[in-house]
């Protein structure tokens, strides 16, 4: 009776063991959907700002040349100082905010999340072939510490990526 006993509560420590893994998965699958969501945000808020720098970086020489030239010079000066002046305020936007670095960042970590999604649910496949429940057991308890320890190593360098650029923020900071 013991044996069937030790085999039942062997067959329900797996079955935990599975029931982690499935949620350890699907909490990694969920940071990677927040990651890209925000990384899609941040991709769009940077190319709102880049993208209207690069067109008046380039239509701004040329007012420049016509005003050189003399044709309507009140127009153009007048136009050439609002452009400057967009182009400024984009740029200053841009560096303060850093969305392209931030997009780059969060695109990474997402990419980080979901090949680990894909790897670890690779590995849960081995847990459920036959080979004996103790084979299984152990297949699942390396399974689960190495899932949790990659897990908990892509979130400290996103956050320690995260406090490095928070640091190199508040250094550039004028004191008041």
């Amino acid at each position: 009776m013991s044996n069937e006993n030790t085999e039942i509560e062997k067959k329900e420590y797996l079955e935990k063991l599975i029931v982690q893994i499935d949620d350890e998965l699907a909490q990694a699958k969920s940071h990677a959907k927040w990651f890209k969501e925000n990384a899609t945000k941040n991709k769009r808020r940077y190319m709102a700002l880049r993208i209207p720098v690069i067109v008046f970086g380039i239509v701004l020489p040329i007012l420049v040349m016509a005003q050189k030239s003399g044709q309507t010079q009140t127009l153009l000066s007048i136009t050439t100082i609002i452009i400057s002046l967009i182009i400024a305020v984009l740029t200053s936007l841009d560096t303060f905010f850093q969305y392209g670095k931030t997009w780059a960042e969060e695109r990474a970590a997402e990419l980080a999340m979901y090949s680990l999604f894909r790897k670890y649910q690779r590995e849960k496949v081995k847990v459920e072939q036959p080979g004996g429940l103790d084979n299984a057991i152990t297949i699942a308890e390396q399974t689960m510490d190495s899932l949790q320890e990659e897990y908990e190593q892509i979130v400290n360098r996103t956050v320690d990526t995260f406090m490095k650029r928070t640091k190199e923020i508040e250094s550039t900071r004028p004191s008041a």
